[in-house]
């Protein structure tokens, strides 16, 4: 600290100070022989006796008083004069001022009379307190401040950055801008005076920083995104220039980052492919930002002035994606690369981050695989920066499971009075026809291998039925065997999962048979039942379904029902036409004909608990709807039913006959809390009266759906019928896509099994056109599909190359 005190230049004289001197006293004795009289012989004006005095001269109230004679005097309690404080501070110091060097801020004052010391402030903050020491008034006093900021140089002016090819090196220009004061401090002096403490000046301000030193470069940092910048460069002090390349080698955790929701895998339209579509895919680029700033060292260290910054976020120019897919029993690392999809653009998002230009694709066409894959899809970042020759990509996997299709599935058709089973292909044609020398054909099932298996009935005498099940190799029809049994006839046929086949008979006959020979293991008897329907789930529980009204779940090791559930009531009456079907949850589905209704149950086996009832068809009070025909559920939980409705037609004869009508719905399996989600549905109607004398009866007995989505039904009809309708899929896509079947098959049908028995005054079959059961009219059966693939069918691959050359699918 440094404080200066010095005689003032504009003092008074000697002889003046003298003068007044002389005037004060005989002033004083003047008023005391004039007045002295007069108050010893009376009270004085604070109410006592005796003259008044203050500080050991005569006063009276109202003279000024204090330090600087701004305060005055009054009368206190004890009939005495004091001095109480004014209004007016006393005189603030003079000409306060602050000059700044590179390495200090000098602060002076001039010395005010009386004023005993001088408070100094920085920033709001206590500084120092300054005496004057002796000082007179107007003398110079002083302090310097060797605490305050350093000086920094201004920021740099119009910072750019550019980055060369290969996106390490980025070069920073910049305009230097003049010198300036470091930070700017705010400067704050007040005087005290003599007691009473009290008195002080008014505030006096100055403002002033230190300056810089010479500028002896500039030195730069950077960042990324919200990390905290490296520390300045210890060896970036350059001053060539106001240019400079800086090496910008970003660490690993640092680079892009790709996110992929999901990869989807589904049948392609044609059903010759798996189509994969990799979901909301995005690249999070970092964005680094740059700072400069000048140095000095003037002081022996180096201080920073302000910085400059520019942010930079390199272009994403695309992306690529590799496919790989491997077998389930494959290992992690065996993947098989299948294509690599190049030159994908990328477009930067609103949020900032980048994301491809067009969806992300591809097309698996290869239909002679299994049916089970596991896809992966690998995402690149294209060229976001290099270092030497090695491309730094950020990549990320996600993988998929297909529930896909591959390969070109059989279609296996039963028709009942010829006898016959035949093969046709989704494209709608004909392999083969078997000719089972039986009666009828009522059931039919395939399985995963080359074999399809068909059961039959042939009728003797009224107490006689044979029926038998046999074994056809679904390549080219022959048997592989063939086993009969003197019951009543087969009615369904299921295949599980682990290689047994599940037979249920008419009698209420519940079989295990091995596929292999069709020997049978375990037999189940139900009594009083008629079964309608059978389902397993993929851990081989068997279900029944019966005209009793029941649903059962069948137990091979005791001979009886697990349980059994009714799903009658006083309001529906007994079931009829039971069909059965198990979602992928376990959950049994039964489409039943009550005499109220057609409905939907749903049940929960593990606890014989009724999930959820819905009436099918809507109410639509114009029609006479019959029964349920069929009902299944395919790989998506997708639930089919086909129903029909009768009306009376005339025919060549004048008379009115009943009609079929057939009605498919499809819904969309839910949580059961509202009525299900109809996703499509399809009218077949009756056709009219032929010249041949048989109507076109359009009553659907049996569905099937295959891997590739496409529904077939066959009909009852003067010939057997076989249809296919577009996947639900399409459907949605397309209202109209179900008005009318891709084709229908008609090739191995036979007009009627017996022209012999018609009716004299219909000219149709007897029975027929009253009871759509009896064995006398002609219908489609069943159908089932195969899960084949064209490995099976190696006579087929100039069929598969020639589509897959014709068309996008």
């Amino acid at each position: 600290m440094k404080i200066a005190g010095s005689p003032s230049k504009f003092a008074p004289p000697r002889f003046a100070v003298a003068l007044t001197a002389v005037l004060i006293v005989v002033t004083a004795a003047v008023h005391m022989m004039g007045c002295g009289l007069i108050q010893g012989m009376q009270d004085n004006e604070c109410g006592g006796d005796g003259l008044l005095e203050y500080d050991g001269e005569y006063a009276l109230p109202g003279d000024p008083c204090g330090p600087c004679n701004e305060d005055i005097l009054v009368c206190g309690d004890d009939n005495e004069l004091t001095c109480e404080p004014g209004n007016t501070r006393c005189d603030a110091p003079a000409n306060f001022d602050a000059e700044s060097t590179t390495d200090t801020v000098e602060l002076t004052w001039e010395h005010v009379e009386n004023a005993a010391e001088y408070r100094l402030s920085r920033d709001g903050e206590d500084l120092a307190t300054v005496e004057p020491d002796g000082a007179t008034p107007g003398d110079a006093l002083g302090y310097t401040d060797d605490d305050a900021d350093p000086g920094r140089h201004a920021a740099p002016a119009d910072l750019e950055l550019s980055v060369s090819g290969d996106r390490r090196e980025v070069t920073l220009s910049w305009t230097t801008p003049d010198s300036e004061p470091g930070t700017t401090h705010d400067y704050e002096l007040v005087a005290y005076y003599e007691q009473p403490q009290s008195h002080q000046s008014s505030a006096v301000y100055a403002e002033a920083g230190r300056l810089p030193g010479d500028n002896d470069g500039y030195e730069y940092r950077w960042g990324v995104d919200d990390d905290d910048p490296a520390d300045w460069s210890s060896d970036g002090i350059f001053t060539s220039g106001d240019e400079h390349m800086v090496d910008h080698d970003v660490d690993p955790a640092q680079w892009p980052e790709v996110s992929v929701d999901s990869l989807q895998a589904t049948d392609g339209d044609g059903g010759w492919d798996v189509e994969l579509l990799v979901e909301d895919a995005t690249a999070s680029v970092p964005i680094s930002t740059f700072e400069v700033r000048a140095v000095s060292t003037d002081s022996g260290e180096s201080v920073g002035g302000e910085a400059a910054s520019e942010t930079w976020q390199p272009d994403v120019e695309g992306f690529s994606v590799e496919w790989l897919r491997k077998l389930p029993d494959e290992d992690e690392d065996d993947f098989e690369s299948l294509a690599e999809t190049d030159d994908i653009g990328a477009e930067q998002t609103s949020d900032g981050k980048y994301a491809p230009e067009s969806p992300l694709e591809f097309a698996d066409k290869l239909p002679e695989l299994p049916d089970e894959y596991t896809y992966r899809a690998v995402l690149k970042l294209q060229d976001y920066y290099q270092v030497g020759d090695e491309e730094l990509q950020q990549q990320v996997s996600v993988e998929a499971e297909d529930t896909g299709y591959r390969g070109k599935p059989a279609v296996f058709v039963g028709a009942s009075e010829t006898g016959a089973s035949w093969r046709i292909d989704p494209d709608g044609e004909g392999k083969w026809d078997y000719d089972t020398d039986q009666d009828a054909v009522h059931a039919t099932t395939a399985g995963p291998d080359t074999d399809v298996y068909i059961g039959t009935a042939s009728f003797g005498s009224e107490s006689t039925v044979q029926e038998s099940l046999i074994s056809l190799d679904s390549s080219d029809g022959t048997d592989n065997w063939e086993v009969s049994w003197p019951n009543s006839r087969i009615v369904d046929l299921e295949l599980c999962e682990d290689n047994v086949l599940i037979v249920a008979e008419d009698d209420a006959t519940i079989s295990r048979v091995d596929p292999t020979d069709g020997s049978r293991d375990d037999i189940v008897e139900l009594d009083d039942t008629s079964v309608t329907s059978i389902a397993v789930d993929s851990s081989c529980n068997v279900f029944t379904a019966s005209d009793d009204a029941y649903v059962r779940h069948i137990s091979f090791d005791d001979d009886s029902p697990y349980w059994q559930h009714t799903i009658s009531s006083d309001e529906d009456g007994s079931m009829s036409s039971g069909q059965l079907g198990v979602t992928s949850a376990g959950h049994l589905i039964v489409a039943a004909t009550h005499s109220s209704a057609l409905k939907l149950h749903i049940l929960d086996p593990q606890n014989d608990s009724l999930l959820s009832s819905y009436v099918v068809p809507e109410e639509e009070p114009d029609h006479n709807f019959g029964a349920f025909n069929d009902l299944v559920v395919d790989h998506k939980d997708r639930i089919y039913v086909a129903f029909h409705e009768w009306r009376l037609i005339e025919n060549a004869f004048d008379t009115n006959v009943p009609a079929y009508e057939g009605y498919i719905h499809v819904y969309e399996y839910d949580d059961f809390s509202d009525a299900p989600n109809k996703l499509a549905a399809h009218h077949h109607p009756a056709g009219d009266w032929g010249e041949d004398g048989f109507f076109s009866s359009a009553m659907i007995h049996t569905l099937a759906v295959d891997p590739l989505g496409h529904l077939y039904y066959g009909t009852r009809s003067p010939g057997e019928r076989v249809y296919q309708l577009p996947g639900v899929d399409t459907k949605i896509a397309d209202s109209d896509a179900w008005s009318s079947p891709n084709w229908d098959f008609d090739e191995y049908s036979t007009p009627n099994p017996n022209p012999d028995n018609q009716d004299p005054d219909t000219g149709g079959p007897e029975d027929c056109l009253t009871d759509p059961d009896e064995f006398s009219c002609v219908h489609v059966r069943d159908i089932t599909v195969s899960p084949g693939s064209y490995a099976a069918f190696p006579d087929a691959w100039d069929d598969v190359l020639d589509r897959l050359d014709d068309s996008d699918d």
